[in-house]
């Protein structure tokens, strides 16, 4: 993913995907830190997940859908991190 001026040229990189080979293994890898860092609870929820999604995706698992998935996933870790954080509507 690259970012651009307002003239539409190309100022840099801002992160590459995983390619299809390394995406299973980086998933892997994601999720295990993921699941051990809310175990542990050495970061607070919200920099847990905030992390997570910003690595899902830099990974970019899917050809669509990402950005969407990426929406779903983070009230779903939320609540299941911390009941606490969201409100029982």
């Amino acid at each position: 993913m690259s970012a651009f001026d307002a003239d539409g040229n190309e100022i840099g990189v801002i992160f590459e995907t995983a390619t299809p080979f390394e995406t299973p293994k980086r998933m892997k890898e994601l999720i295990e830190w993921t699941r051990g860092t809310l175990n542990e609870q050495s970061l607070h929820p919200l920099l847990v997940v905030a992390i997570f999604i910003v690595v899902f995706l830099e990974i970019h698992p899917f050809q669509d859908g990402n950005g969407r998935l990426s929406r779903v996933l983070t009230p779903l870790l939320l609540m299941r991190s911390d009941p606490t954080l969201h409100s029982k509507a």
